[in-house]
């Protein structure tokens, strides 16, 4: 569990620092290309060739470039920046006093290239504003006067600082940010990975034989909806579990009854108490086909629930079936004093299936109708179209199902009389085998009954 939440810190970490360090780097390029932009802007408003340029002229045409210098001092310092100015032939002829001793030429590229001594050393500095054109009193042009707004160390040193500042403010938030999505994520993990843990402390629980582990649903998302799934799977396995120990229980009483008869008989014979007669002998071989008819059930719905059971599909009609049942079973009911009716006619299209599992369906429910009605009773066949199926059902007149027992009496080994009596069925697997066999051929089987007005069970089976 441990690994797991390193590996979902590290990943969430991985992402956020990411994430951060992308907003930080263009936050930092966006605010120096908007500084940038905005000196360029500041530098070109301070361009009003009017009163530098005037001034420079009215100078010109009165002395000449005599003491031009000091004038040119005075206008930058008014104006809070240097000023160069050039004569016709691109020759420095005066500057402020801020470029005293600075070695100024045109650039190429445009602007001028400014050269001047500062404290760490030489320093280059390349003005690219536009030049304001002075001219004499016939209008000619007599040089070019270029405002150099702030220079080289002391503009580099204000950026410097400034995008230093704004640098720090970044990659601080962008820590700041960083360590606190890491201490979220490590609060979330845990609140996350607390019930996937509280999941394996019930697994741990389950795998040591304790099937009644169950683990604590507080919330309704993905995590909450795999706990709920986990306690069905629990509760489902603490029921296959209980099914798995009473059958195991119903198999050893339905093999003890015959198991024990044939014994007494065969120490009765060897003791002599028991003639080894004809009777005797029928007697164990009853015995003996009990035993015999339990383990073939149990083979048969062994390989139905497996899903391994042959099936010769082919079109059968319901009457022709239900006709073969009836005369199978005719002298059994006759032995009860129970008739056997069936109201099934052509009119029922015919079903695909397994002729001889339709014939063990219905003869298995005639059975267990026969065992459960009384004398002079009527068990009755009927049919119908449902849909893309055929259901069909068989009806007695006896003491109904109670609704407790209802819905159970297709279970293996269930039986709605406790004391297993012989005289009121088998073992309980009848009809058990009934719903596998028609499941098998795409069908199911259902009950319905109302105490004391009988029961009637129900097959379906898909129609040709």
């Amino acid at each position: 569990m441990g690994s797991l939440r390193a590996r979902l810190l590290l990943t969430v970490g991985a992402v956020v620092l990411l994430s951060l360090t992308a907003v930080a780097f263009i936050s930092s390029r966006a605010t120096r290309h908007a500084f940038l932009k905005l000196e360029d802007i500041r530098a070109t408003r301070h361009l009003d060739p009017a009163p530098i340029g005037s001034s420079v002229e009215e100078q010109y045409r009165r002395d000449g470039w005599k003491r031009i210098g000091p004038l040119l001092t005075t206008l930058a310092k008014e104006r809070q920046e240097e000023l160069v100015l050039l004569d016709g032939n691109d020759r420095v002829v005066a500057t402020s006093a801020g470029l005293a001793g600075a070695r100024i030429a045109p650039d190429p590229a445009g602007g001028l290239r400014i050269e001047r001594q500062a404290a760490n050393g030489r320093e280059l500095v390349l003005a690219k504003v536009p030049a304001v054109p002075v001219r004499d009193a016939f209008g000619q042009t007599v040089g070019r006067l270029y405002p150099v707004g702030l220079l080289g160390s002391a503009r580099s040193r204000e950026e410097r600082e400034f995008f230093g500042s704004v640098d720090r403010w970044i990659f601080g938030a962008l820590a700041a940010a960083g360590v606190l999505a890491l201490l979220a994520t490590a609060a979330l993990s845990r609140r996350i990975l607390k019930p996937v843990e509280e999941l394996t402390a019930a697994a741990r629980q389950m795998e040591r034989g304790d099937l009644a582990a169950q683990v604590d649903v507080r919330t309704s998302d993905e995590i909450g909806e795999l706990g709920r799934a986990f306690n069905s799977m629990a509760q489902a396995r603490a029921n296959a579990e209980e099914v798995r120990r009473r059958m195991v229980g119903d198999i050893a009483h339905e093999l003890r009854t015959p198991l024990t008869n044939l014994k007494a008989q065969l120490e009765a014979i060897e003791d002599g108490l028991l003639p080894p007669n004809a009777e005797t002998q029928a007697s164990l071989r009853e015995e003996t086909a009990l035993l015999e008819h339990l383990v073939d059930d149990l083979q048969e719905l062994a390989l139905a629930e497996a899903g391994q059971l042959k099936l010769e599909l082919a079109e059968i009609s319901i009457e022709e079936a239900a006709r073969a049942a009836i005369a199978a079973l005719k002298s059994t009911a006759e032995a009860a004093g129970v008739r056997l009716e069936s109201s099934v006619n052509g009119a029922v299209p015919p079903v695909r299936a397994d002729w001889k599992r339709v014939g063990q369906i219905l003869r298995n429910l005639l059975t267990n109708a026969i065992t459960h009605s009384p004398r002079d009773g009527v068990v009755r066949i009927a049919a119908r179209e449902e849909g893309k199926a055929v259901e069909i059902e068989i009806r007695d007149e006896g003491s109904g199902i109670a609704p407790d027992h209802l819905a159970r009496i297709f279970d293996r080994f269930y039986r709605a009389d406790a004391s297993r009596s012989r005289r009121t069925g088998g073992a309980g697997l009848g009809l058990a085998i009934v719903r596998q066999l028609a499941r098998a051929q795409g069908g199911d089987a259902r009950a319905e009954s109302v105490p004391g007005k009988g029961a009637t069970l129900f097959f379906t089976l898909p129609k040709v």
